[in-house]
């Protein structure tokens, strides 16, 4: 679908549809059942909401994300608006409305009045494809990866915007020069986002990598470091975890899914200046008391345990079938 994306260079990432994409939005849905978008917010889905209204599609929004607490403060302050305004009126009209995050199910839970009750189902993951591997492996990956394979290694797997937690990012690798950081992403906004811009000695930098190559990643890694906000339960969390590679994250991240918060190395991050001291003492700790090793044993089953991709898809499938069959019978009265 050709888009026009130039808001995103103020840190909006908003793509607006050309016509003809729009167009060819329009004859999908008509010729639909159900129509699933995730996240109300963008123009694409919003035009596929309308659409749907339009044609009488029954329609299901997955939720991920809810306000952002941006260090711009007229951006947090616009989506806090429009979640109150377009997400009050779109969730509200949705046949069934599921939330990634139980912080963003309760967000919304007080400024909406849903159709029906929303479910809170933490997203799935491939754990045939994300899955563990023995530490003989993991030694070759990292050897091959690594500029020195006897360092532990910290991963970041992201897109380089404020929200991801950059500034913070920076600093960490600065302080953690024993440290080898991986750091995997695109898509910078700003100069200081860019770790090409960082030149620390302790960093390499990775690009377009996904499925096999990704996993690797994923497995010769120690930790995944996310210090992001106001994301939800971000899907790379779940894909290291299944590849049975600890993450920290911060508070607001785990309380997203409440049962996953003993697999978490959590910190408590604000967006105060006092993240960055915070941050270094969850870490240190983690590095000192062997809690990366106890992790690693445990994060795998516990990914395959809750997070199944057939699991998933079981849930959506049962209800796309009854959505879907519902709006048979209705139109087969009218």
């Amino acid at each position: 679908m050709r888009s026009w994306n130039g808001l995103e260079r103020l840190g909006f990432p908003w793509p607006v549809w050309g016509l003809r994409s729009l167009l060819r939005l329009r004859k999908a849905i008509a010729a639909a059942d159900v129509v699933h978008v995730h996240d109300y917010i963008y123009f694409g889905n919003l035009a596929a909401f309308f659409f749907a209204r339009w044609f009488g599609k029954p329609v299901v929004v997955t939720q991920h994300v809810g306000d952002i607490p941006y260090d711009n403060r007229l951006l947090g302050v616009i989506l806090k608006v429009i979640n109150r305004s377009f997400g009050t009126f779109v969730l509200g009209r949705a046949e069934q409305v599921v939330f990634y995050s139980e912080v963003v199910r309760t967000q919304f839970l007080r400024s909406v009045s849903f159709k029906s009750e929303p479910c809170f189902w933490p997203n799935g993951v491939d754990t045939i494809e994300y899955s563990g591997t023995d530490d003989l492996t993991r030694s070759s990956i990292k050897s091959r990866l690594a500029a020195n394979p006897q360092r532990t290694v910290f991963l970041f797997v992201g897109r380089f915007v404020e929200k991801k937690g950059m500034p913070l990012l920076r600093q960490l690798v600065k302080e953690f020069g024993e440290i080898e950081w991986w750091i995997l992403g695109w898509g910078a906004t700003n100069a200081a986002f860019d770790p090409a811009t960082w030149q620390l000695p302790n960093m390499k930098i990775f690009f377009d990598r996904s499925g096999a190559i990704l996993v690797e990643l994923y497995r010769a890694a120690d930790l995944l470091v996310l210090p992001s906000k106001g994301e939800g339960f971000p899907l790379v969390v779940q894909q290291a975890m299944a590849c049975g590679t600890p993450a920290m994250v911060s508070n607001a991240t785990a309380d997203a899914v409440p049962d996953t918060r003993p697999f978490l190395i959590t910190c408590d991050l604000d967006g105060s200046q006092d993240d960055f001291g915070k941050a270094c003492g969850v870490l240190r700790y983690s590095l000192e008391t062997g809690k990366l090793l106890t992790l690693r044993s445990l994060v795998g089953e516990h990914a395959r345990r809750e997070w199944s991709w057939t699991l998933n898809a079981d849930r959506y499938g049962t209800l796309y079938e009854r959505l879907g069959g519902m709006a048979r019978m209705q139109a087969g009265c009218t």
